[in-house]
C-alpha cells in the first residue's frame, strides 16, 4: 500500500556561508513514518504565489513550529523572535490556500495552530509570562514542560485523545487570543490558555490545531493517536 505523502513546512536558516538552508525537526518525520506516512518537506520558496504547486502532490499538510510570528498589525514585543520572513510570507500563503483545498487533511502544531489563528483574521498574546497566568508553558531547560489540559466534548479532538482531562508538553511563549474567524476553542489549559483549535462548523474534513507538540511524545497513547487520525484521513 503506498504510503501518504505529507508536507511539513521548514525552518529557514543560514549556514557559516550566509547561505540559506531549509530544516525540520527530525521528530515530525518519525511521527509521520510511525503513523503510516511518507514526509515530504516544503521548502519554503522566495514566490508565495507557488504554493499552489503542492495542491496535487500531498495527500495531507503538517504545518509544524518553529520560532516566533510576527503579527501584522501588533506592536513588536520585546521577547519575539521571528522566523525567517521568507518562511512567515510562505507558510502564511500556503495555509490560506490549503483551506480551500477540501480534500486535503491540516494538522497545525505549536507555531501552526498560531498560524491557522492569524490567518483566519485572529490576534496573538505576544508574551504569556506578561499575563501572570500561573503556568510556565516555555521549554527553559532539557526534557518536556508537561501541563494539563482538557478537550472539548464532542469536538474531533475529544474523539482522538477523550474528553478528560490530558497532559500535554509545552514549549511556546506565543498564543491565541482574539479568535480567528470560522474557528472555535477545543482545548485550553487550567490558566486559560488557548491549546487546541477546529472549525467552527462540524465536517468530515479533518482540521485540527494543537499547541503542544504530540510528535515528541509519541511513547503517550493520545499523543501518539493524533498522528493515527492524520494519516487515516489522509489515506481516504
Amino acid at each position: 500500500m503506498t504510503r501518504p505523502r505529507i508536507g511539513l513546512t521548514a525552518n529557514v536558516r543560514q549556514n557559516d556561508f550566509r547561505e540559506r538552508e531549509f530544516v525540520c525537526n527530525r521528530f515530525y518525520f518519525a511521527a509521520v513514518r510511525a503513523a503510516g506516512g511518507e514526509p515530504v518537506l516544503i521548502a519554503p520558496e522566495e514566490d508565495p504565489g507557488r504554493v499552489g504547486e503542492w495542491r496535487g502532490a500531498l495527500d495531507g499538510l503538517l504545518f509544524t513550529g518553529g520560532p516566533d510570528l510576527a503579527v501584522p498589525d501588533q506592536p513588536p514585543h520585546p521577547e519575539v523572535q521571528p522566523m525567517h520572513p521568507q518562511r512567515q510570507a510562505w507558510d502564511l500563503a500556503l495555509l490560506e490556500a490549503a483551506l480551500d483545498w477540501p480534500e486535503m487533511p491540516l494538522l497545525c502544531i505549536c507555531l501552526g495552530c498560531q498560524e491557522l489563528n492569524v490567518v483566519c483574521g485572529g490576534s496573538l498574546f505576544p508574551h504569556l509570562p506578561d499575563l501572570g497566568g500561573g503556568i510556565e508553558h516555555r521549554r527553559l531547560e532539557q526534557g518536556e514542560q508537561w501541563h494539563p489540559a482538557t478537550a472539548l466534548p464532542g469536538s474531533r479532538l475529544a474523539g482522538i485523545v477523550g474528553s478528560g482531562e490530558i497532559q500535554v508538553n509545552s514549549s511556546h511563549h506565543q498564543a491565541v487570543d482574539r479568535l480567528g474567524r470560522g474557528l472555535r476553542v477545543v482545548a485550553r489549559a487550567p490558566d486559560g490558555t488557548v491549546e487546541a483549535l477546529e472549525p467552527a462548523q462540524p465536517s468530515p474534513r479533518f482540521v485540527l490545531a494543537v499547541q503542544w507538540h504530540p510528535e515528541r511524545v509519541l511513547d503517550h497513547a493520545p499523543h501518539r493517536e493524533i498522528f493515527h487520525a492524520f494519516l487515516n484521513a489522509a489515506r481516504e
